[in-house]
């Protein structure tokens, strides 16, 4: 008798009659786990076989994360879920085009930019969407340098210095080129995490004209989707 038909009728043997679970089996029978899942994918456990694998799983989960190991092994899973989904979802976004990053640098202004027509300026919190919108300045908007200049918002009892070197540092603009920052003072004492940096707030000189135009790429768009035609 071939050997492999040996050990796919001894698999069969101790998935159906013993209800093992693929582990379980392996330790006798020594293959890959997809040849397993291949030649007995059709095997069907009874209820109680699939009460005992339950219970087995559970037990090794409380084993290796404690008490709480359920919740804790939850948490886990999820998580590394979640990875697998921002990985893949990452991958599909590919390189951007000129045109992609114009876009892409007209829709965050409209989330995130000034709206009073008073010239162009953009909050943020968060390093990679500051560094984006610094390179769709520069690149799209083709702002020159010595127009950049910027301002932080932070917390009662942080470092202000600190935080601008962070922030000029990020940005290649100079300390000399921020504004008088703005300290918010204690609060109710709800919030008890601050942010490490503060805000930024990018702003660029003599900009009314430019925001102007932002404004009117951004109706461009709007009259593109909602008309069905290309923006």
């Amino acid at each position: 008798m071939p050997r492999d038909l040996i050990k796919f009728q001894r698999a069969l043997f101790l998935r159906k009659k013993k209800g093992y679970s693929y582990n379980e089996i392996r330790e006798e029978v020594p293959v890959a786990k997809s040849t397993l899942s291949l030649w007995l994918r059709d095997v069907e456990l009874s209820e109680e076989q699939r009460d005992r694998l339950k219970n087995k799983y559970l037990v090794q989960i409380r084993k290796k994360w404690g008490v709480n190991g359920l919740g804790e092994w939850n948490r886990a899973r999820r998580q590394k879920e979640i990875s697998a989904i921002r990985i893949k979802a990452k991958n599909e976004i590919g390189e951007l085009s000129d045109r992609e990053l114009f876009i892409s640098g007209i829709m965050l202004y409209w989330a995130e930019g000034s709206k009073d027509g008073k010239g162009v300026r953009v909050s943020n919190s968060d390093p990679a969407f500051i560094l984006f919108m610094m390179q769709w300045l520069r690149e799209c908007c083709e702002i020159p340098e010595d127009h950049f200049c910027a301002s932080v918002h932070y917390h009662q009892g942080q470092d202000e210095f600190a935080i601008k070197k962070y922030w000029s540092k990020l940005t290649n603009i100079p300390v000399s080129h921020f504004y008088k920052s703005f300290c918010k003072p204690p609060g109710t004492g709800h919030r008890k995490h601050f942010l490490q940096y503060g805000t930024m707030q990018i702003r660029l000189c003599k900009s009314a004209d430019l925001y102007h135009r932002i404004a009117g790429w951004r109706d461009g768009l709007i009259r593109g989707v909602i008309s069905g035609t290309k923006a």
